[in-house]
């Protein structure tokens, strides 16, 4: 059980080490694909400054979004919708230091986080066939060389049921 379920852990590792070398960029391949569609969409909506750091956004299908920079949220993902890529292209358009996109990624997209996670072996444990059983002592005695006792005559050489 331990083999196969270690064999497993071994290749799945090495198919993500694998993605993780192909991958171009500071984040992976999935948050760097929902980045460029947000960024593809962000240019339909439109940011009007409300408060100090209060955006209002509004959307090509005539939806309206409030948005607090300060609190730098995301959607549940931990990846900036297409409105917080808009207040960052409008904040930059007005002299504030918005800063690189992916600083406003989750640290779980990071592919330092990922080659932290990744970075450790797992060990393969020896199966029964490749590990020498000859060191251990047996648990029971042989009989080899033991004269064998008759249980109903008690003479040497023979058992019962012979």
């Amino acid at each position: 059980m331990y083999n196969s379920s270690g064999k497993l852990l071994m290749q799945m590792i090495c198919n993500v080490m694998k993605v993780m070398d192909k991958a171009k960029g500071t984040l992976t391949q999935t948050c760097t694909k929902l980045l460029e569609r947000n960024t593809k969409y962000a240019p339909k909506y439109r940011a009007k400054w409300n408060d100090i750091a209060r955006y209002e956004v509004y959307g090509p299908w005539h939806d309206q979004h409030v948005v607090d920079m300060r609190e730098r949220w995301q959607e549940l993902n931990g990846i900036p919708c297409k409105h917080a890529i808009v207040i960052m292209h409008e904040m930059g358009d007005s002299g504030e230091s918005v800063g690189e996109l992916y600083t406003y990624v989750n640290k779980v997209y990071l592919l330092s986080t990922w080659r932290e996670a990744y970075c450790h072996k797992v060990k393969r444990k020896c199966s029964a066939d490749e590990r020498n059983l000859s060191q251990s002592q047996p648990n029971r005695l042989t009989r080899n060389f033991i004269s064998v006792r008759c249980g109903k005559c008690n003479n040497m050489g023979h058992n019962s049921r012979t």
